[in-house]
């Protein structure tokens, strides 16, 4: 994504002075402190909950209010009926509306429950790490066994109703959603249960509980009237993308998250950006108010907090003072809420649409992984001791959601309360309140008998897996079991091939960041990478924004084809954009480009970049990379006058130094000379909408126009995905 100018609220820099601290710390891991802080000259109270993230037995996880998207409980309900010891408030929602919809993304064990189109996420893997980064869930669906062309299909986002402003928008409804889906703005509805589409109406429908809804809008309905047929087996995937290139993290181990923003701290240091973060509301930028935020600290500590009478910029400074190194804000004023031990520490002023809790489970939580993978279900796997005895603990795991996984079949007979797990030539039964299984027809003694609880069937991993054939390990460190089930071994091969496959579709499709995740799969899975691989890998992700991952690529393409230019030019180009901004890097891998082969395809780019004749461009290029924006938009326009015909990236770098320095006519005028020149290239429409939208500008209906023209240029690209998040925005 281009580099946008960075927007900080203009007040005076928060001081901050600690006058006076409470604390009931002791020898729990869960634990409050109040606390009275200065801030320019007032005093502001902060009342913060620790938790002690290396404590196995503690689970952070988001809850809706009454389980569902859409409507609203308070903070104090949803910590009691989750058994929570602490809670705070989450992300933003429509609290002055009837619909209550929230608007960041809300994961639960694993599983997308609702799309966020701004801000940040906050999320946990199963090793309790928070992580913290400006992304965006993806849904990406296949027909009939096929995720390619003609096959594939996309929707917008989840559990979210857009048709009053997105009429073209395909959204997917899942049983978290409230009451089922109205007929509406909408072309037509395509109901799927169990993976099959067993129904496609155009008037109101309910949501199946062992399914989803994909609603089509309106001014999508032509496209797709033909696509899904009654009986078609379908189903989808979500692949989370960095929205910020700095911020290259993989979101595949994560179990529960929620967006909010914008982000407060990294690295130890405020990082307050409005505009990267996509929050340019005044309540958010400058505001004077309550103010709730989640945060760690160096040594791991979690900390949940609010914070009296202050803007989102006074925040930052306040939370780094207090020895947070990444921490987030979320949803504030009358939404801000605190709870701790059966009371509030801050009372919110309404009800929520959905909180963080923090729950401490009688034991340790043991962890799964699965054929490589961290495995979340919707109900914890959990320790049982033979005889009370904690040194002979069995690991009991829900059946429905675990073994599938493995490629084993599992039927559950409630008349004979039986469950039987078949794979290939193995079948093994199991009654639940028995220690007696029965493996092929002979009887087995289990250390711990099969049972329910919470509503689901509980079986003893390790016999099971291993009476199946499977390999099962245990981390004490880790508190983790691995299962690597023996099917797996046999599929390894197929898998890496379709892992290839869909890399090498969606590179040709444009859908940049779903190819860059592949290609890194695909690489880390073989021995012998050819070089395209590694070219089509670089310039995905470069594409894509996820710059880190670029330079990995292209780097591995040094590596094993030194005397190759395709990698140096590669990490040149990567170098030289302004969001990396390394401009000796740049001419080191542009003289190694001409080193390998003075005379190849890469060898003209190289010259230009190094050639000290050229003395302007090669100024407006060292500038632009130096980040000193309005000096560079003067050279690139001047260039640019003087060299009408000049590439692509002269017209891109000349828009965002412009933009970046809020010369604003000049960013218009060179994102319209590149739409012009390069008309098949959504970048240019991309540049104008970005300026057309900002607040100085404030040209809205220009903004919608320019996004709706990147997503007919290029409706698979990153500057597409960025558009439909905007346009969901808009009324």
């Amino acid at each position: 994504m281009p580099q946008q100018l960075r927007l900080f609220v203009s007040i005076a820099a928060a001081i901050l002075t600690i006058v006076l601290s409470f604390s009931d710390a002791s020898a729990n891991s869960v634990w409050k402190e109040t606390k009275t802080v200065t801030v320019n000259q007032a005093a502001k109270t902060v009342q913060i909950v620790y938790i002690n993230l290396s404590d196995r037995s503690i689970e952070i996880r988001p809850v809706t209010a009454k389980d569902q998207i859409g409507l609203t409980e308070s903070l104090e309900s949803m910590a009691k009926r989750t058994n929570a010891i602490a809670a705070i408030n989450g992300t933003f929602f429509n609290a002055y509306t009837d619909d209550r919809q929230p608007h960041g993304v809300i994961q639960k064990n694993g599983v997308v429950l609702h799309s966020g189109s701004s801000g940040s996420v906050s999320g946990f893997d199963g090793n309790n790490r928070l992580m913290i980064a400006n992304l965006n869930p993806k849904i990406i669906g296949g027909k009939n066994g096929s995720w390619e062309w003609p096959n594939n299909w996309h929707a917008w986002g989840f559990n979210h109703d857009t048709t009053s402003n997105s009429p073209n928008a395909i959204m997917l409804f899942t049983p978290e959603h409230k009451g089922g889906i109205t007929s509406g703005n909408h072309a037509f509805s395509v109901v799927v249960d169990n993976g099959k589409v067993t129904r496609i109406v155009n008037e109101n429908t309910t949501i199946p509980k062992t399914g989803y809804v994909i609603r089509i809008g309106r001014d999508a309905g032509e496209q797709w009237q033909n696509f899904f047929k009654v009986g078609d087996m379908v189903d989808y995937t979500v692949d989370f993308q960095a929205k910020t290139p700095s911020q290259n993290i993989s979101w595949d181990s994560v179990r529960h998250s929620l967006g909010a923003g914008p982000i407060l701290v990294h690295k130890g240091k405020v990082d307050v950006d409005f505009v990267r973060d996509q929050m340019p509301d005044p309540k958010i930028t400058s505001n004077i108010g309550m103010r709730s935020f989640i945060g760690v600290k160096s040594d791991g500590t979690l900390g949940l907090g609010t914070v009296t009478a202050v803007t989102v910029q006074q925040l930052a400074t306040v939370v780094k003072d207090l020895g947070f190194i990444e921490a987030m804000n979320l949803d504030g004023g009358a939404s801000s809420g605190l709870y701790y031990n059966g009371s509030h520490l801050t009372k919110p002023g309404r009800e929520l649409s959905n909180a963080w809790v923090i729950i401490k489970h009688p034991h340790n939580m043991p962890r799964l992984h699965v054929n490589g993978t961290e495995l979340y279900s919707d109900v914890n796997a959990y320790m049982d001791f033979i005889n009370g005895d904690r040194n002979r603990g069995v690991t009991m795991i829900p059946v429905r959601g675990v073994l599938e996984k493995t490629g084993a079949t599992i039927s559950w007979d409630a008349s004979s309360k039986k469950v039987t797990a078949v794979r290939g030539n193995t079948k093994v039964e199991l009654t639940t309140d028995s220690k007696v299984a029965i493996v092929n027809g002979a009887p087995q003694t289990l250390e711990m008998p099969a049972t329910i609880r919470s509503n689901r069937v509980f079986v003893p991993l390790r016999f099971l897996s291993e009476a199946l054939g499977d390999d099962v390990s245990w981390n004490q460190k880790e508190f983790m079991v691995t299962i690597q089930s023996s099917a797996s071994n046999q599929t390894a091969n197929s898998t890496i091939s379709d892992l290839f496959n869909r890399a090498q579709t969606a590179y040709q499709a444009k859908e940049y960041g779903v190819a860059a995740a592949a290609y890194k799969q695909y690489v880390a899975s073989v021995t012998n990478v050819d070089e395209s691989t590694y070219n089509s890998w670089g310039w995905s992700a470069y594409n894509a924004g996820i710059f880190d991952d670029a330079i990995l690529a292209f780097q591995g393409y040094t590596e094993k084809f030194p005397n190759k230019t395709g990698g140096y030019y590669g990490l040149a180009v990567i170098y030289s954009h302004s969001q990396v901004g390394n401009y000796e890097m740049a001419k080191q891998n542009y003289q190694k480009v001409l080193e390998v082969d003075s005379n190849g395809t890469h060898a003209d780019y190289a010259r230009k970049f190094l050639d000290t004749s050229n003395e302007l461009l090669n100024k407006a290029q060292k500038t632009y990379i130096e980040k000193d924006y309005a000096n560079a938009a003067i050279l690139y326009k001047e260039y640019i006058q003087q060299v009408p015909n000049a590439e692509a990236t002269a017209y891109h770098s000349w828009g965002w130094s412009a933009y970046n320095a809020r010369m604003f006519d000049d960013a218009i005028l060179a994102f319209q000379s590149y739409a012009n020149r390069y008309p098949n290239s959504s970048a240019g429409a991309y540049g104008l909408a970005i300026t057309y939208r900002h607040s100085t500008v404030n040209k809205p209906a220009l903004a919608k126009q320019y996004y709706e023209k990147v997503i007919e240029i290029e409706p698979n690209s990153t500057n597409a995905n960025y558009a439909r998040e905007y346009l969901l925005t808009v009324k």
